[in-house]
């Protein structure tokens, strides 16, 4: 058990404790006053729990003169979801003064936490934004994920997401170039066996101007890109964004004609880890110089 009340007049101190689930209980009878409970941002933390990808550092759970908990109550109510012991370093006899500047320090975004890492090197936000869309798919339900879930899937998914960023960079023209425009090319990325095809569309698509006889439903797609971008950036403009270039892009691919555009209802294309293709997905075994 943890011993959190002790004398007001002593130092402050830390320990380094395995916390098992019933001592996190015990020191959130603790909490009071406290900030409201972001559960989701606990659910997060258990599942690196879980995972042994938590780390003990600097940071850990605090009590101030009066045992009273002052931080860390989202890291104790993940190791009561996770249900492991976690070895967490623990701070006694904080001033209870210290809970106005707790947390108020510019935090770490997740690119700047995995490129701190140093498994990837550096990495952008914009290129997590890309990941993010491309694995949450048509309907764009990728869960929040941790910066370790994060950093193992851009490993995963890496050498697409840049394909995608060195082909399709920033245009003058506002909702041509984004995350989800990106995310679609870097799934359309394991579905081809050359790439070429694929970075001409993206030419096309950033420039407008044409050059063979498939390039008309680019200029298509960028024109009701561009009309979508004016209606904002809400969830149903992002999905609507995200399935008229699915549906553009396969028919790219494929060379095959459309007169009119409209959003693909389901995913076209599929990344290593999906099953069950809908009939109508790209094949992996595709080839855009083939049907060029």
């Amino acid at each position: 058990m943890i011993n959190t009340l002790h004398r007001r007049n002593a130092e402050s101190y830390s320990e380094i404790l395995e916390i098992a689930p019933h001592m996190a209980a015990a020191c959130l009878e603790q909490n009071e006053g406290n900030r409201a409970t972001n559960w989701s941002y606990v659910s997060r933390l258990a599942r690196d729990m879980r995972a042994g990808r938590f780390v003990c550092t600097h940071q850990g759970i605090a009590f101030d003169t009066n045992g009273k908990l002052i931080d860390g109550q989202h890291r104790l109510w993940a190791i009561i979801e996770a249900g492991v012991p976690v070895r967490m370093r623990v701070f006694f006899n904080e001033s209870p003064d210290s809970l106005l500047c707790i947390d108020g320090n510019l935090p770490r975004c997740a690119a700047d936490r995995i490129t701190l890492g140093r498994t990837l090197g550096t990495v952008r936000s914009d290129e997590l934004a890309t990941l993010r869309a491309m694995v949450g798919g048509i309907g764009l339900l990728h869960k929040r994920l941790t910066a370790h879930e994060e950093m193992e899937l851009l490993q995963q998914h890496r050498e697409p997401v840049l394909f995608a960023h060195d082909n399709l960079g920033n245009t003058r023209l506002a909702g041509i170039a984004n995350s989800i425009t990106r995310a679609v090319v870097a799934r359309a990325w394991y579905c081809v066996n050359e790439t070429y095809t694929l970075s001409h569309f993206c030419e096309v698509l950033r420039s407008g101007v044409t050059s063979t006889d498939r390039d008309p439903i680019v200029v298509m797609l960028r024109d009701q890109l561009v009309e979508l971008h004016k209606r904002g950036t809400t969830r149903s403009v992002r999905q609507k964004q995200y399935a008229l270039t699915t549906r553009a892009l396969a028919a790219y691919l494929l060379d095959q004609p459309l007169t009119v555009l409209r959003p693909s209802t389901y995913e076209l294309f599929l990344i290593p880890e999906e099953e069950s293709p809908s009939p109508d997905a790209v094949s992996t075994t595709t080839s855009p110089s083939a049907t060029a």
